[in-house]
């Protein structure tokens, strides 16, 4: 029997931060569907996770970094080479109709179309492409409706935020026209993104609803771990040091536990622009004793971060010039299978990945004093902690498994109808 072919096409490949992407493609791979990468970018000096190496998910990438001759016959004698050279690869119904002048006019003509379309040209077509972010699919819409990618070819549409700035509905509305036309399906992983969705497009209604997972092969321990009453509370946040992640509240918050001389230490794991900033305020503030930066780390590593911590921490706000919020942050279901209780601000989708006062709590954002309070709760009833922590780790086992996800992805995404 033929397995079902799914393309994947993302941004960059592989990243440090999308590890919900390859959870996805794991899973399907574990189903017994073969899988190709389409990356739109190359990226050598990032950090491999292990995942990536057992699953060889680089021997199944593709990436799209062919520099287009500008001068014409270059251009022809390039083509030329490369169709010489993997003649036998040669997809000749896709070939032909890249070179159809009467149909396609100049864009025949001069062989962009040849170019935009030479994956296809030389790789079996898919019988789903999975688009991750709305602005890479636009491209494969069009070929879609040039017919290079046949009509019966579904195109899957996951948005995750970056993609989706709230009070740019009319930008949007232009930009993913076609999109909307030729996908067969949109992803959201959170109501919070979805009304971002159907604010662009109140018509439509192939929506789902999908949370990325984490990868619970990896992050997974029988219970929450003990404090003893004297040791310090070790709090961890892991994320890109921007704005919207709410990065700098952290430092803020630090200050006022120490104010208090509450007995902690801060983890601070990821990357990005505000890593000189937020350094030179733990300075300003005495606070090197308490907080750590470690800088992007491997998901092991993440991992063994979480198992000696006590608290996780995702304070994000809604960023004052873009009004993005974070859509997700799967880290937060990350550490709550770690059994770590959470404390996330209500700013954009967190809220929709725990269960507040079960599994921690959700806090206005911005409000340093109720994340402070709720630590030193916290801190101070250890059998509440132990108690969040462990409904945490079972809540994200029931509900975010790759089994359970993939399940989903397959049956209400890839059969839509």
């Amino acid at each position: 029997m033929q397995k079902t072919r799914i393309l994947f096409i993302v941004d960059s490949f592989p990243t440090l931060s999308e590890t919900f992407i390859v959870n996805q493609i794991t899973g399907l791979i574990d189903e017994g569907y073969d899988i190709r990468i389409f990356s739109i970018a190359e990226n050598k000096k990032v950090k491999i996770h292990q995942v990536i190496k057992e699953y060889r998910l680089l021997e199944k990438t593709y990436y799209n970094t062919i520099r287009i001759p500008v001068k014409k016959y270059k251009r022809i004698l390039y083509a030329l080479t490369l169709l010489i050279s993997k003649f036998y690869k040669i997809q000749w119904r896709i070939l032909f109709n890249t070179l159809n002048i009467k149909k396609h006019k100049k864009e025949a003509y001069n062989l962009n179309l040849f170019y935009k379309s030479i994956y296809f040209v030389f790789n079996k077509m898919p019988h789903i492409i999975h688009v991750h972010f709305g602005h890479n699919g636009i491209k494969f819409s069009e070929l879609k409706d040039l017919n290079i990618i046949p009509s019966s070819v579904k195109i899957v549409v996951t948005f995750h935020g970056y993609d989706l700035f709230p009070n740019k509905e009319t930008f949007y509305r232009n930009k993913y026209k076609l999109l909307f036309k030729k996908a067969t399906v949109f992803t959201v992983n959170t109501v919070y993104l979805k009304n971002l969705l159907k604010a662009v497009n109140p018509r439509l209604k192939n929506i789902e609803l999908l949370p990325m997972g984490p990868n619970l092969k990896l992050f997974k321990v029988k219970k929450a771990n003990k404090r003893n009453t004297e040791e310090p509370i070790n709090i961890s946040y892991c994320g890109r040091l921007i704005n919207l992640k709410g990065s700098c509240l952290m430092i803020d918050i630090a200050k006022v536990l120490k104010e208090k001389e509450i007995s902690f230490k801060m983890n601070i794991i990821g990357e990005g622009e505000l890593m000189d900033e937020l350094q030179q305020k733990t300075k300003d503030f005495n606070l090197e004793n308490f907080i750590k930066f470690y800088g992007g780390l491997s998901q092991e590593k993440i991992k063994n971060i979480f198992k000696e911590s006590h608290l996780f921490i995702s304070p994000g706000i809604e960023d004052e010039v873009t009004k993005r919020a974070e859509t997700q942050g799967l880290v937060i279901q990350e550490a709550q299978a770690m059994a770590l209780p959470v404390l996330v601000s209500d700013a954009g989708g967190m809220q929709y990945g725990m269960i507040d006062g079960k599994t921690g709590y959700v806090l206005p954002q911005k409000d340093i004093n109720a994340f402070v309070n709720k630590i030193i709760y916290l801190k101070e009833n250890e059998e509440v902690r132990q108690i969040m922590g462990n409904y945490g780790m079972r809540y994200v086992n029931n509900h975010f498994t790759t089994t359970k996800l993939t399940k989903d992805l397959i049956d209400k995404v890839y059969y839509y109808e």
